[in-house]
């Protein structure tokens, strides 16, 4: 899989979905994808996941040959990534007045020396 040095712990990214009460069916958003950690959980709870990051080079690029959907594809779950956009959340890309279009908002802020 693809893990970089501040890929959250499975373990945080399945109880974040678990708060969220993320369900299948439902579109979840982080709007700090980084390599996908709570995509891959959100995936797994059948929901579909779209996700942004400042990054381009880790939204298109990645590392060592792998990317986002290096971790989509290894567990079978390439289906539940609805989208993936290079974006500056503090300028959200999304139009004035679009309302509850995800079911749920789920992110870990970047933030120490890592990020």
């Amino acid at each position: 899989p693809y893990i970089g040095p501040t890929s959250m712990d499975a373990e945080m990214a399945f109880i974040m979905c678990s708060m969220a009460q993320v369900r299948p069916g439902q579109l979840v958003f982080d709007p700090y994808m980084g390599t996908g950690s709570i995509g891959v959980a959100v995936a797994h709870y059948g929901a579909f996941m779209a996700g942004a990051d400042i990054d381009v080079r880790v939204v298109r690029n990645g590392r060592g040959g792998k990317d986002i959907l290096t971790n989509f594809n290894h567990y079978k779950s390439t289906g539940r990534l609805a989208g993936l956009i290079t974006a500056d959340l503090n300028h959200h890309p999304f139009r004035q007045g679009l309302e509850e279009i995800f079911h749920s908002i789920i992110g870990d802020p970047p933030y120490g020396v890592r990020a």
